[in-house]
């Protein structure tokens, strides 16, 4: 298959050796190893599963399968030790209040009821600080 026709690059394949056995916790995406780890919270407690771009000391990408399985040896050993500057990832929590237009209540359902026809237009004014540019939009039918 040429690489013209191949979908999903962006997507992680696992990694085998030259026997052709499968590398258990390793993974290569674009070019790119990672390494697979399950990390602790130290906050929580929690186990989170993480895949973690393998650096080499001068922190470029490791290129080779045999630096892959050092670097992610090295990995393990300084999460064994409690060395492991890992953090886990986190969402940033959202308030949905503060994209909402102001209110009594501040619930957009609310809103709906006040009796404004230019819902619309009124979040569209707040978010971007301006007038939009159809004033026809404006006008009350």
């Amino acid at each position: 298959m040429s690489d013209a026709c191949k979908h999903g690059g962006g997507q992680y394949q696992k990694v085998f050796d030259a026997r052709k056995r499968r590398l258990r916790g390793l993974w290569e995406r674009n070019g790119t190893f990672y390494g697979q780890l399950t990390i602790t919270d130290p906050g929580t407690g929690s186990k989170t599963v993480r895949r973690v771009r393998l650096k080499d000391k001068e922190g470029n990408p490791v290129t080779t399968t045999p630096q892959a399985v050092a670097t992610l040896n090295k990995l393990k050993s300084q999460r064994a030790d409690d060395n492991l500057k890992i953090a886990p990832k986190r969402t940033p929590i959202l308030n949905p209040r503060r994209w909402l237009p102001t209110c009594e209540s501040n619930s957009p359902r609310d809103y709906k009821k006040s009796g404004n026809d230019d819902s619309l237009v009124a979040i569209r004014r707040q978010l971007s600080g301006s007038r939009p540019r159809n004033d026809a939009m404006d006008s009350n039918p």
